[in-house]
C-alpha cells in the first residue's frame, strides 16, 4: 500500500508474523508487535513515543475475493481497511471497538471515545488521511456513525456525553447528535449558505454555560487563536425546536433565523408557543445580542400574545387569578448581557398592554404575594383591601371588557403611566412604581362605578339610599360630573407581597401618580427636543 498515511510512524520496529489456519474457516495472516523503538504522531492520548510500547494487531484475511485489513492498537484504536484491485477502497475507524469499513468509498469513523478534542483530529486527518488519500487518487466520503464522546471539545466548548452522526454528501453535510439535553440533525450546504438546525428537544437548564457565547469572542482565547477556530463563522442559519424544555418541564415550540455578524447575533423571524405566549404571530419579532462597541447586550423587539393569560399563568406554575380573551404584550427591552442573562432589576424598555375582556378572580391568601408581583394589577385583590363594603358586587370577581396600558422599565424601577381597566359598569385605573430591589410598591388606584348600576356602591358612599336615588336621578343629566361623584382615590404602598391600600378621597377622578409621571415623561422629552434644537456650540 504505497499511502502516503503511513508516515505517521517513523522507526523500525520487531513484528511476529504468523499464518492462522483454523479448520473449517478462512485463514489470515497475524503481525504482532510492541512497536518498540518506532513513534507514532497520532491525536492525544494515541500519541506514541519511540521508547514506549504499544501492542499492535494485524489480521489479513487470506483468499478473499476483495481483501481487507483490520489493525488494533492497544485494542483502543481500529483501522479497517478494505482494499479492491487498484488499492484500497474504504476505510473504518473505530474507537476502543472495530469499525467496519463501508463497501463504498469512504471513511467511516464509530466507536466510543473518553475524550475529543475536535481540532488535532481534524489536523490528523487533513495531514495524513485526506492527502494520503488524495495522493493516491481517491475520494474518500466522511461518515460517523454513533460515535460516543464521553466529551467533546470543539469551538472553545466543552460537551459532555455526546453521541454524533454524520455523513458527507456531494453538495452538503448532515450532522445529528444528542446529549442529555439536546437532540437533533443539523444540515450544511456547500459554501454554509443556508445551514438548518432541527432540534427534537432542548433543554435550557443543560445548556454549558459559556455554549451561546459568540464565537468571536471565545477565539479571542490564545489556545482556540492558536488552533484556528477564529476562523470559523456560522452561517445564516435556520433554527427550529419541536421541544423546548426547562428541568424536563416542557416550554413549548421556538423557531427562528440566526445571523453571526461580527461577533454579534441577531435572532429575527421568531415564532413560537411558551407555555401559552405566542412570539411572533405573524409581525416581526427580532433579537439582538451586541458584543461590540459600547452598546453591548441584548436587544429584544416584537409582540408576544396570548389566548388567556389565566392559564399562561397556571401554565408558568402561579395561580390564576385572571381570565381573559385574546391579547398581547408589545415588548421593547434591552439588558446587559446574553440571552439568558435577563434580569427585571437591570433591564430598560416599554411593554405596552392590550387585553380583551375578562374578569380578575379572587386568588388564595397564600398565591397573594407571588401574584402582586406577577399581575401588578390584581384587581380582585386591591378592592378586597378598599375600606368599602364591595363584598356583594365583586363575589365572583371584577368582570372587564378591555385592558391598556403600559410599563416602563428603567434599571430596577418598573414605572406604571397608567393602566386602564374598563368594565361594562366599572372602571379602575392604575398608576405607580415598583422599586424591584427593594420589593416596594407606590401608586394610587382611581376607582370609577357609574351610579346608574352602582347604587349599592354609592349608599355605601354617601350614608343611605335616598341620598343614592337623588344623585341616580342627577347622573341622568351630568355624566362627566357624576363621574367624579361615582370615583374613589386609594393609595397603593409598601411591599408588593402585602402592600396597604388606603382610602384617600372621593368625588375625584384625577391620580396624583398620574400626574408625577406624566410631568416627569413631559419634561424628559422637552429635554430632549430643547438639545435637537439647540444650535451647535461654537469651535
Amino acid at each position: 500500500l504505497a499511502l502516503d498515511v503511513w508516515r505517521l510512524a517513523s522507526g523500525g520496529p520487531e513484528a511476529d508474523l504468523h499464518i492462522v489456519a483454523p479448520p473449517g474457516r478462512q485463514a489470515r495472516l497475524e503481525i504482532n508487535s510492541a512497536l518498540q523503538g518506532v513513534a507514532l504522531d497520532l491525536p492525544q492520548q494515541f500519541a506514541k513515543d519511540a521508547e514506549t510500547p504499544a501492542q499492535l494487531n494485524v489480521e489479513i484475511p487470506l483468499g478473499d475475493a476483495s481483501p481487507s485489513m483490520m489493525l488494533s492498537l492497544e485494542d483502543q484504536l481500529w483501522l479497517h481497511l478494505r482494499l479492491g484491485s487498484d488499492g484500497l477502497r474504504a476505510v473504518g475507524l473505530g474507537f476502543a471497538r472495530p469499525q467496519l469499513a463501508d463497501t463504498r468509498q469512504s471513511l467511516v469513523i464509530g466507536g466510543e471515545l473518553e475524550r475529543l478534542h475536535w481540532n488535532p483530529w481534524m489536523d490528523f486527518v487533513s495531514e495524513y488521511v485526506h492527502t494520503g488519500l488524495t495522493d493516491f487518487g481517491l475520494g474518500l466520503l466522511l461518515q460517523v456513525r454513533n460515535l460516543k464522546l464521553g466529551e467533546l471539545e470543539v469551538l472553545g466548548r466543552k460537551l459532555e456525553n455526546v453521541e454524533l452522526s454524520a455523513q458527507q454528501l456531494d453538495k452538503a453535510w448532515q450532522l445529528g447528535f444528542s446529549t442529555d439535553w439536546v437532540r437533533g440533525s443539523a444540515d450544511f450546504p456547500s459554501g454554509l449558505a443556508e445551514a438548518s438546525l432541527d432540534l427534537e428537544y432542548l433543554d435550557l437548564e443543560g445548556l454549558p454555560e459559556n455554549l451561546l457565547h459568540p464565537l468571536k469572542a471565545v477565539a479571542e482565547d490564545t489556545e482556540v487563536a492558536e488552533a484556528g477556530e477564529d476562523s470559523f463563522e456560522i452561517p445564516e442559519m435556520k433554527v427550529a425546536v419541536q421541544e423546548l424544555q426547562k428541568g424536563g418541564r416542557p416550554l413549548g415550540n421556538l423557531s427562528f433565523t440566526a445571523h453571526l455578524d461580527g461577533g454579534n447575533y441577531r435572532l429575527e423571524n421568531i415564532n413560537g408557543n411558551l407555555r401559552g405566549l405566542i412570539l411572533g404571530g405573524g409581525t416581526e419579532f427580532v433579537v439582538d445580542w451586541l458584543q461590540e462597541g459600547d452598546s453591548g447586550g441584548t436587544h429584544l423587539r416584537g409582540p408576544v400574545g396570548f389566548r388567556n393569560f389565566g392559564e399562561v399563568m397556571s401554565n408558568f406554575g402561579y395561580e390564576q387569578f385572571v381570565e381573559t380573551g385574546n391579547g398581547r404584550f408589545d415588548v421593547e427591552a434591552s439588558w446587559p448581557g446574553g440571552l439568558m442573562d435577563f434580569q427585571l432589576a437591570k433591564a430598560t424598555g416599554r411593554v405596552g398592554v392590550a387585553v380583551e375582556e375578562g374578569r380578575f378572580l379572587k386568588s388564595s391568601a397564600a398565591a397573594e404575594g407571588t401574584l402582586r408581583m406577577v399581575g401588578l394589577l390584581n384587581l380582585a385583590e386591591f378592592v378586597r383591601h378598599l375600606s368599602l363594603d364591595t363584598s356583594s358586587l365583586f363575589k365572583s370577581g371584577i368582570s372587564f371588557d378591555s385592558i391598556t396600558g403600559e410599563l416602563l422599565l428603567q434599571e430596577g424601577m418598573v414605572e406604571v403611566p397608567l393602566i386602564d381597566v374598563l368594565g361594562r359598569s366599572s372602571r379602575f385605573q392604575f398608576a405607580g412604581s415598583v422599586d424591584v430591589e427593594q420589593a416596594l410598591v407606590r401608586g394610587e388606584l382611581l376607582a370609577t362605578l357609574p351610579l346608574a348600576s352602582n347604587l349599592p356602591w354609592v349608599a355605601a358612599l354617601i350614608g343611605g339610599l335616598p341620598a343614592a336615588a337623588g344623585v341616580y336621578v342627577v347622573s341622568k343629566v351630568f355624566t362627566e360630573q357624576v363621574d367624579r361623584f361615582s370615583s374613589a382615590v386609594y393609595s397603593i404602598s409598601g411591599p408588593w407581597a402585602d402592600p396597604e391600600v388606603k382610602f384617600e378621597r372621593i368625588f375625584d377622578n384625577t391620580m396624583t401618580h398620574q400626574k408625577a409621571l406624566q410631568t416627569s415623561v413631559e419634561t424628559s422629552d422637552n429635554e430632549v427636543a430643547d438639545k435637537d434644537a439647540a444650535p451647535p456650540a461654537p469651535d
